[in-house]
């Protein structure tokens, strides 16, 4: 058994369905995972697919805001 108290854990990140939680609760969606650990920075991306209606609207100057 293995015991994690953090804001974010990832499980499995070696195997073909990666698992993502975000203060316990499973981040669904994500396509693809890149983590940067050098002496210079520290830091996660995680890749979501984009809706293709909001790509549309982006590329047509449409600016779109997430909250």
């Amino acid at each position: 058994m293995q015991i994690t108290q953090t804001s974010l854990t990832m499980i499995g990140l070696n195997t073909n369905e990666p698992q993502v939680f975000w203060n316990g609760l499973k981040v669904d969606g994500i396509v693809g995972i890149a983590v940067d650990n050098d002496a210079d920075s520290k830091r996660v991306v995680l890749k979501f697919n984009e809706d293709p209606m909001l790509a549309e609207m982006q590329a047509a100057g449409i600016t779109i805001k997430r909250v």
